[in-house]
C-alpha cells in the first residue's frame, strides 16, 4: 500500500469520526441527560473505565481517556452551561486547568476568595458545583468541611468528585480538589467515601482510623485535619460507596463528637 493510499484512508477515518461525533451530539440533544451534573459524574467515570477495559492497540490510554472525558463534558453542557464556583485566585492557572480538564472548556467558572462565598453560590443555585482544595488553606479558622458537619437537611452540600480524575504517571498532581453539590453523587462502581469528623484535640489519627475500622470502614486515610480552639476537625476517606441509610442506622462512637458522611466520589484512574 502506497503512502498516498494510507493518507486517503486516514482522511476517510477522520471524516467518519467527525460524522459520528455530530450524530452523537444530535442524539444527546434529542434525549438530554436526565440527571443533575453531580449524578452524571459517576456514570461518566464508569463509561471511561469500561472503554479503557476494552481498549486494544497502540493509541495511548491516557489520551483516549481525556478525549472521552471531553466528549462527555461537552455533551453535559449542550443544554445549559455548567456553572462552577471555585475557591482560588483568578491567576491560578493550575486550578483552572484542572477544572477545565474535567468539565471541559465550555463552562463558566467564578473564582472566589472565601469558602463561604463559594458555598453560598451553590446553596442559592447560582452555580451547579463548588470546587475547593482538599486541605484547609486558611489557618486559624474553622475548616471548610465544618459546613458538612451540620445535620443533613433536604438540600445540603455533598462531596461528589475529586480532581484530577485521570492521572498520568508522568504528571503527579500538585494539588487535589473536591467538587461539591447540593445532591449526593451516584455510585460509579469503584468509589471512595468521605467522613467529616469532629473530636477532641488530643484524639490521634490512629484512633480515628481504628474506630472507623471497628465500624466496618476499611482503608481509612486522613485526607485533611486541623485544630480550632478545643476541637480537631478531620476529613477522612474510606474505601467503598457508603449510603446515607448506613449512617442513619449506625450508632456514633463516643470518641467522635460528630460524624457525618461528607460525600462520595469515583476513584481516580491512573494511567
Amino acid at each position: 500500500m502506497s503512502d498516498n493510499d494510507i493518507e486517503k484512508q486516514i482522511k476517510t477515518i477522520d471524516g467518519k469520526l467527525y460524522a459520528l461525533l455530530i450524530k452523537r451530539t444530535e442524539l444527546v440533544k434529542k434525549n438530554p441527560y436526565p440527571l443533575k451534573i453531580e449524578n452524571i459524574l459517576g456514570y461518566e467515570a464508569k463509561e471511561i473505565r469500561q472503554m479503557l477495559k476494552s481498549h486494544k492497540g497502540d493509541f495511548p490510554e491516557y489520551v483516549l481517556a481525556k478525549i472521552l472525558r471531553e466528549i462527555l463534558s461537552a455533551s453535559a453542557n449542550l443544554t445549559e452551561k455548567i456553572k462552577i464556583a471555585a475557591y482560588g485566585d483568578e491567576k491560578d492557572i493550575v486550578l483552572l486547568n484542572y477544572i477545565q480538564e474535567h468539565f471541559g472548556s465550555y463552562i463558566d467558572v467564578f473564582m472566589l476568595s472565601s469558602y463561604s462565598q463559594v458555598f453560598n453560590m451553590v446553596s442559592t443555585h447560582e452555580t451547579d458545583l463548588a470546587i475547593v482544595p482538599s486541605d484547609n488553606h486558611e489557618m486559624n479558622i474553622k475548616p471548610w468541611w465544618n459546613t458538612l458537619l451540620a445535620d443533613k437537611k433536604k438540600e445540603s452540600l455533598n462531596i461528589v468528585a475529586k480532581l484530577p480524575f485521570i492521572l498520568s504517571s508522568n504528571n503527579i498532581p500538585e494539588n487535589e480538589m473536591y467538587v461539591l453539590a447540593l445532591s449526593p453523587a451516584d455510585a460509579s462502581g469503584i468509589d471512595n467515601s468521605i467522613f467529616a469528623i469532629e473530636t477532641e484535640v488530643d484524639v490521634s489519627h490512629s484512633t480515628i482510623i481504628e474506630t472507623l475500622a471497628e465500624l466496618g470502614f476499611s482503608e481509612a486515610k486522613i485526607a485533611a485535619t486541623t485544630n480550632f480552639e478545643e476541637t480537631k476537625y478531620s476529613l477522612v476517606e474510606v474505601k467503598g460507596f457508603v449510603k446515607a441509610e448506613t449512617m442513619h442506622k449506625m450508632e456514633k462512637p463516643k470518641v467522635f463528637k460528630n460524624l457525618q458522611l461528607a460525600g462520595t466520589y469515583a476513584k481516580s484512574i491512573a494511567l
